[in-house]
């Protein structure tokens, strides 16, 4: 997201009601965050390379979407930008990974799919084309802008990496949305 004109960040505070601290539309609050997910390439076999579980459970490091595979009620992401990052240094753990954008190569070849429940992929791409794709700015933590991709709750949903030669030893991959939160019925 670009920074603000005076007059953008102008029309966002006037969208704030009176003792909250986001701005409204449409009755709904919305504010935006990163959301994460991380982990060990050599463990993507064993769920078919799904990074969202059921049983998954917010930690600070590994993850800070919502419990299980589902957002909560009155919670909806709309996605905005994406990026993978990795570390591939001998022994790596997700608690001590430096993350870069470069990709390995058993990740270039690889695709990232985004699913939910009766809609099918509704993000689909080559993992080279949210890794190190190193827009005009040629940054690191450059996000690979899509068209917004609306995650809605109460529903199931998954993002899941096919790798092209499979998982390997001592790598680790931190797949990040850029998202706009919105949420119903003015939750704060």
């Amino acid at each position: 997201m670009s920074q603000l004109t005076i007059g953008e960040a102008i029309n966002i505070y006037k969208a704030i009601e009176q003792g909250k601290s986001l701005p409204t539309l449409n009755g709904r609050l919305v504010k935006s965050s990163t959301k994460y997910i991380a982990g060990l390439a050599a463990t993507l076999g064993q769920d078919n390379g799904q990074l969202i579980l059921a049983k998954m459970v917010p930690e600070v490091g590994v993850t800070n979407l919502p419990k299980g595979n589902m957002l909560p009620a009155g919670v909806n992401y709309l996605v905005t930008g994406v990026r993978v990052l990795f570390d591939t240094t001998t022994a790596v753990t997700v608690a001590t990974a430096t993350w870069k954008s470069e990709a390995p190569a058993n990740w270039k070849n690889g695709e990232l799919k985004i699913a939910q429940n009766g809609t099918g992929n509704v993000f689909e791409t080559s993992i080279t084309d949210v890794s190190n794709w190193k827009a005009s700015t040629s940054n690191d933590d450059d996000f690979r802008s899509i068209m917004p991709v609306l995650l809605k709750s109460d529903t199931v949903y998954e993002i899941q990496v096919s790798l092209a030669s499979g998982s390997t030893a001592n790598q680790a991959y931190k797949v990040e949305l850029r998202v706009v939160e919105i949420i119903e019925n003015g939750q704060n």
